[in-house]
């Protein structure tokens, strides 16, 4: 048992401490995996919310940007009425506006 025993209980201490750097190894992965999850969910709660304040702001830009339009419509219909442009013209700056 001299020799032989102590080269066994060695062995088997260094196939120990391998197990468990391997355990270690394996926890560092499962941690890093959750993680990962974790900041994809964080991500996609935070992508979602940008939408939906995007969402409550189109309706407001959509409203100013027509309002802006509507301005700008008045204005040349205004120059037409005054005979300042033609109906023609004044046709083409409509749709232009409206991006039609």
């Amino acid at each position: 048992m001299g020799k032989m025993g102590i080269m066994g209980r060695g062995g088997a201490r260094r196939r120990t401490r391998r197990r468990q750097k391997s355990m270690a190894a394996g926890e560092a992965a499962e941690v890093e995996k959750k993680h990962q999850a974790e900041m994809a969910a964080v991500e996609e709660k935070h992508k979602a919310e940008l939408a939906e304040a995007k969402a409550k702001e189109a309706p407001k830009e959509a409203a100013a940007s027509g309002g802006d339009d509507l301005a700008e419509i008045e204005k040349w219909a205004d120059a037409k009425k005054r005979g300042l442009i033609t109906e023609e013209e004044f046709a083409a700056k409509k749709k232009q506006i409206l991006g039609l």
